[in-house]
């Protein structure tokens, strides 16, 4: 991954850690986080690695937040290309 997008993507992490310090009531937090949250979340393309995940899922834990089970589609990203890649990267958070 480019280091620019790592850093964008490291500074929402720590955005997200610093707004969970100040909530006292449960909350929610929902959207395109593009970004893999496991190695099964993506089909066809390079493998998903621990370094993908890794950032993501210790934000996750330090802000007490758990994914919202989802139905219906699971990959909510394709590249639309012959050689087609699936990805999950869209992800509702509860705390």
């Amino acid at each position: 991954m480019p280091s620019t997008l790592r850093r964008i993507r490291k500074s929402l992490w720590e955005y997200l850690v610093r707004r969970s310090g100040s909530c006292q009531l449960p909350w929610i937090t929902l959207g395109d986080f593009n970004n893999v949250l496991h190695t099964e979340d993506r089909i066809g393309g390079m493998p998903v690695t621990l370094v993908e995940v890794c950032d993501f899922q210790v934000c996750l834990d330090q802000c007490g937040l758990a994914e919202l089970k989802s139905s219906g589609c699971k990959y909510t990203w394709s590249d639309n290309q012959v050689h087609r890649i699936f990805s999950k990267i869209d992800w509702a958070m509860v705390g």
